[in-house]
Formats: C-alpha cells, structure tokens, sequence
C-alpha cells in the first residue's frame, strides 16, 4: 500500500507542475513556460516520469517554442515526441491552427521513419514474446526432468564373472541378453531332459532283455539289446548335446561379459505422515466444588 501511495503522490506531483507549464503558455508567459517545460523534460534531472504526461508535456513545449518563434526546435520536439508514441493526436481546440499544422507536417515528413520505428517495435515485441515462449519450454522441459527424476532412480548392477560361468543361460541373462539367455536355458533342458529319460528306459529294456533270456526267446531278447542300445546312444548323444550347448554358453557369456548395467527404476515413494485427533475422557472425581469432569486432547502419527 505504502508503494502506491508513494506511485499516487509522484504522478499528482507531476501533474501539478505540467498545469503549471499549460497555464503560463495560456497566459503567453511563454518565457516562464520555456522554462518550466525545459526543468521538467531535462533528460538528466527532469520530474516528468509518466509516458501520457511526457507526451503533453512535449507537445505544450513545442506549442511555447513556436510561439517564440524557434520553429525548428518545435518541429525537433515534435519529431521526438512521435518517435516515442506513434498514436499521439494533440487535441487541435487546445492549440493555434499554425501548432496543429506543423505537428501535422513533422508527422508526414517522418511517415517512413514512424513506419520503420513501429516495425522495429513490433519485431522487438516478437523476439521478447518468442524468447519469453522458450524460456516457459525451457521451464517445463526442466520440471518435467525433475519430476523424472523424482519418480525414477538409477540403479547400476555390478555382474560376475562366476555367474558367467553357469550354464542355462546365466551368463545371457545377466549380460541383458535375454533371447540368447532363453535359447541355451530352454535347449540345455531338453538335452538334460531327454537324456534323463532315456536312462530308465534302458534298463526297463535289459530288464526285458533278461526276461527273454529266461524265457528261451533269443529273438526277442536281441531286440531289446537292439532298443537298449539306441537308448543308450540317445542318452551319450543327449548329454553330449548338453555339455557342448553348455560350453558354448558360457564361452559365449564370457565374450560378451558385461562388467556393470546401469537400470532405471521406479522410486518408491516414502510412506506418508498421518495425523489422527483423539479425545480421551478423564475419569471423575469429586472435589470440594463437586464433581469435576475432564477430557484429554491429543494426536496420534503414523510415519
């Protein structure tokens, strides 16, 4: 409040010495008017602050100079006041026709000069209004990575050579490779699968063989021996299958080792603080005024 006061009391402080100015050029006291307007629009120490009063001031100023004949530096004055604000239309009932036509042709022979200002002033407004536009990206671009940032965090895995050298794909899956990791995982448990099933049906088929025998059926026993024997090729095929798929994978993961992986997660966000008001009445207790009742006022928090 104390700010506008002081704003209110600058600017009727200002008005007051341009009365002051109008109404000496009323009264012709052009000299005292000279010099009331030359103190208010010094550039160094004038008291003119306010852009509409500056305007009148100037152009009641070059009123005064024409009037003392100096038309040249009415016609100057003219010229800056139209530089600073283009719009300005001085009321044509407060000055002599002779002013008004010479603020007229100083306003028609600085036409492309005002055109090219107004133009200069618009392409200045532009850049401010597009850099003022970049900055606001740039701020919410910023924000946008700070709240990212918040959410996420980023976590770096250190990896194992040791764990390179399991089988099953290990190696992959730790290297982020994760298709290569599936095939050798899922490939090394059929070879280990198939050979794990082949060696109970190869002795359930020299089990048979041997009952043959018993049974004085040498044909039929052969062909068991012949089926135990492919069995048994499967199973060494099998696990030989197995332990070359398996070397190959941990060569492979050994190659292609991956010292550190750098993973972005989301941040867990930290359990919040709950408040919760109680009251707990006291128990009575009588006193020498009579019963007197209490309560207890309190708040419980959960971190």
């Amino acid at each position: 409040m104390a700010l506008f006061a002081l704003a209110a009391t600058a600017r009727a402080d200002e008005q007051t010495d341009l009365e002051k100015g109008r109404n000496a050029y009323l009264a012709r006291q052009y000299d005292e008017a000279d010099a009331r307007f030359r103190a208010m629009l010094d550039p160094k120490s004038g008291t003119l602050r306010d852009r509409a009063l500056l305007a009148q001031a100037r152009m009641l100023w070059g009123a005064v100079l024409y009037a003392k004949g100096k038309k040249g530096e009415a016609e100057a004055l003219f010229e800056r006041l139209l530089l600073d604000d283009p719009s300005f239309d001085p009321d044509p009932l407060s000055y002599p026709t002779d002013v008004i036509n010479a603020f007229i042709d100083t306003r028609a022979n600085i036409r492309e000069l005002l055109r090219a200002t107004a133009q200069e002033a618009a392409r200045r407004e532009a850049d401010r209004r597009a850099r003022e536009e970049a900055d606001k990206r740039r701020e919410a671009d910023r924000l946008a990575t700070l709240e990212r940032l918040a959410r996420e965090e980023s976590v770096v895995e250190t990896h194992s050579r040791l764990i390179a050298l399991v089988p099953f794909g290990a190696g992959q899956f730790q290297n982020g490779q994760k298709t290569l990791g599936w095939f050798f995982l899922s490939s090394e448990l059929a070879f280990v699968a198939v050979g794990g099933v082949a060696v109970p049906v190869y002795f359930d088929q020299l089990r048979r063989a041997s009952e043959a025998y018993s049974n004085r059926d040498s044909a039929l026993a052969q062909r068991y021996l012949d089926s135990a024997s492919t069995t048994r090729y499967v199973n060494l095929g099998a696990y030989g299958a197995f332990a070359l798929t398996a070397i190959v994978g941990v060569v492979h993961a050994q190659l292609t080792f991956v010292p550190q992986r750098r993973e972005t997660r989301p941040r867990e966000n930290p359990p919040r603080l709950s408040l919760v008001p109680f009251v707990m009445p006291t128990v009575a207790r009588e006193s020498a005024s009579g019963a007197v009742d209490g309560a207890l006022f309190g708040v419980t928090g959960r971190f």
